[in-house]
């Protein structure tokens, strides 16, 4: 990988943590990086594959999506369709699959599928598979329109559903395994993954179970409050060495978010837990900003108008404010609606922080 590995890490993390949370596409990360660093000769070489030079590409280009490879292996970023990235979104445990176990999961059908010499097919291809031997180590899947045949490790099983775990619970078809024999196999043959949009995507279907399991808090039973201050927060967004840690404390955030606001959307009311997310007042910027006066409790549509700054909360009558773009909407049954809020006072949101992001958004106007 290039000397520059540091460099083209430090431009993608600032894309990646500006866009969130909405992905970032591949070019824009092709963009930042050629607008700010210095290419060499070798960066504008193609790269050379068998002895041939690459057609069509460039080793910078090369090496940035090998960059991105490197923190996806390792959980920091996940590739949530082909080109389109982000970072890590929140489960709570109840919804994680266990990737430890699954080997053991999968392992179990693939004998069922064996012993019964059960056929299945890729959704998009329609390439047809079926098991044909497994040890302790592999699992061996045999394309029946060809000879060749794909092996799968525990190794494999277990990255992909990590992978799958940070992508929160659902991602893109070819981003849990590039190979579609290994990928078309691991969902059929565990019982918590299917397809959904017709094979566009794989999605957990624990997620569809975790209201009814409920969240386990691990909140500090003495936990003693001080007053949130926006003003101290050190904003290390483009700070690569700050970003290994980028969702630190988020599921204790929001399990301690959804306790204080009764398992109900702040604005809406809204009481299904998987519509529910962890706002946060400002931007995320680091885990102090984790801080139970910088959130609130919001259903995911509700919280990406409040993150573009459509919707804010007035702080002297805790009173929504919305911006006339909405007027005309659903969503103006909400406006100058009192929110709910945490019967400790507490655990209520920083004023400082609501003013805040009215300012930011110039939703002053509309108070």
């Amino acid at each position: 990988m290039s000397s520059k590995n540091a460099t083209w890490k430090k431009y993608i993390y600032q894309a990646v943590n500006q866009n969130h949370p909405k992905p970032t596409g591949i070019e824009e990360f092709y963009e930042l990086i050629q607008a700010n660093v210095e290419l060499d000769e070798h960066d504008l070489t193609p790269p050379i594959l068998r002895g041939e030079y690459v057609s069509g590409d460039l080793n910078w280009k090369r090496n940035i999506r090998n960059a991105l490879q490197d923190e996806k292996d390792k959980f920091r970023l996940v590739n949530i369709e082909k080109g389109t990235w982000a970072l890590p979104r929140e489960l709570s445990k109840y919804e994680e699959i266990n990737p430890e176990r699954s080997w053991n999961i999968v392992s179990s059908k693939a004998r069922e599928y064996l012993e019964q010499g059960t056929e299945f097919s890729s959704w998009i291809q329609s390439q047809k598979y079926k098991v044909s031997d497994i040890t302790e180590k592999s699992i061996m899947i045999e394309r029946l329109d060809s000879d060749k045949a794909q092996k799968i490790t525990p190794g494999q099983i277990e990255k992909a559903i990590r992978r799958l775990n940070a992508a929160g619970g659902a991602t893109g078809r070819r981003t849990l395994n590039y190979t579609v024999a290994i990928e078309t196999a691991l969902v059929e043959l565990h019982p918590e993954l299917t397809w959904a949009r017709e094979g566009d995507f794989i999605h957990s279907k624990k997620r569809d179970s975790s209201a009814s399991i409920g969240f386990e808090l691990d909140s500090q039973t003495n936990q003693v409050f001080q007053d949130f201050q926006p003003e101290s927060i050190e904003d290390a967004r483009t700070f690569v060495v700050r970003t290994i840690a980028i969702r630190q404390g988020q599921p204790q955030f929001r399990a301690e978010l959804l306790e204080a606001y009764s398992r109900r959307c702040a604005i809406t009311g809204t009481d299904a837990i998987q519509a529910l997310e962890a706002a946060h007042i400002r931007p995320y910027a680091g885990p102090e900003t984790n801080h139970i006066q910088n959130g609130m409790i919001l259903r995911s549509d509700v919280h990406s108008l409040f993150d573009r700054g459509l919707v804010g909360v007035e702080p002297e009558d805790y009173s929504v404010v919305m911006s006339d773009v909405l007027a005309n909407s659903s969503y103006s049954d909400y406006d100058q609606l009192r929110i709910r809020l945490p019967r400790d006072q507490n655990k209520r949101p920083s004023s400082e922080a609501l003013w805040a992001h009215l300012e930011e958004h110039d939703l002053l106007a509309f108070r």
